[in-house]
């Protein structure tokens, strides 16, 4: 990595990419990247939106990255408690209309955009248009379904979630490496790739459970802690023979309930009969939505489990 915040006490925060290079990104999306961020000025620069329904996919570090290689001078709006037209007719626009203090690229974040208002959104299609010559905008989200075809039309939009597991595996286990090697802490490989296939596509989960096994050291696991597919699998055991405490259990022991909904979706014909597969897509569809904003995700997920065992009939 080109730089490292040694002040951070958090190890994700320590070490987040502050160029494109460091991304953990396909490369031909690093590529992409790197040809808007090296032209002149702002001028290559789209306005871009990322998406992805995992967190700790990198969405943030991204545009994080894309500032800081620019130079630019950014605001950043949190849209999912900064969402009514006002934050656009007020904050916003007396930024993108103004002219740089420094001569440097001026830059809007809109972060978590899926939860700006229908109105503001609508609104937003002008702002694209009439400041684009003065400012770019950059936004994330978890649901590109929620945004506006006129919105996303005048935008470059990646979707994190298309990204293919094998195209960022080596990246992901080279990171964890560096930052192990960079603490002084001693590690097994397996372990590693254990972690990887636990928690990814969340690379903040991966980072945060270094730091979480290595107080003593040496990288420890704690016995059973990881492989979400084996208690994905007992989870729904529990569910199929309607035991709720067992299903409660299940549910506290998993370690990254974010990944459940795509992993049963993936799976569903192994779970159940081809009827019931569309009522269980609504339900799963429902709980993951609701993820994004759940204080207590592994509440969220017994919630979700509770109503499979309600209403679909597991084979």
């Amino acid at each position: 990595m080109k730089s490292i915040n040694k002040k951070e006490p958090i190890w994700y925060d320590r070490y987040k990419p502050n160029c494109i290079d460091d991304l953990i990104l396909p490369e031909e999306i690093k590529e992409t990247l790197r040809n808007f961020v090296n032209a002149d000025h702002s001028a290559g620069i789209p306005n871009i939106a990322l998406f992805s329904t995992q967190p700790g996919t990198g969405k943030s570090s991204t545009v994080n990255a894309i500032v800081k290689e620019i130079d630019g001078e950014a605001i950043w709006i949190n849209a999912s408690m900064e969402n009514s037209i006002d934050v656009l007719r007020g904050k916003i626009l007396n930024f993108a209309s103004s002219g740089s203090m420094y001569d440097v690229p001026k830059i809007v974040v809109m972060d978590e955009f899926d939860h700006f208002s229908d109105k503001g959104q609508a609104a937003f299609r002008g702002f694209l248009d009439e400041f684009s010559s003065n400012c770019r905008f950059l936004f994330t989200g978890n649901y590109k379904e929620k945004i506006i075809d006129p919105v996303l039309d005048r935008l470059e939009v990646f979707n994190y979630d298309n990204f293919k597991k094998q195209d960022v595996a080596k990246q992901i286990y080279e990171r964890l490496v560096f930052i192990l090697e960079n603490e002084n802490k001693t590690y097994k490989k397996e372990d590693l790739i254990s972690i990887i296939n636990t928690y990814y596509p969340s690379v903040r989960s991966m980072i945060g459970s270094l730091q979480k096994f290595t107080t003593s050291g040496e990288l420890i696991l704690p016995p059973g802690e990881m492989n979400s597919s084996s208690k994905f699998d007992n989870l729904m055991a529990a569910v199929k023979d309607k035991k709720f405490n067992e299903m409660i259990f299940r549910t506290n022991e998993i370690s990254a309930p974010s990944s459940f909904y795509s992993w049963i979706y993936k799976n569903l014909n192994n779970f159940y009969e081809k009827e019931m597969i569309p009522k269980s897509i609504i339900v799963l569809a429902k709980y993951q939505d609701m993820d994004s904003r759940a204080v207590d995700k592994n509440l969220n997920l017994a919630a979700c489990c509770t109503e499979l065992m309600m209403q679909c009939k597991v084979k």
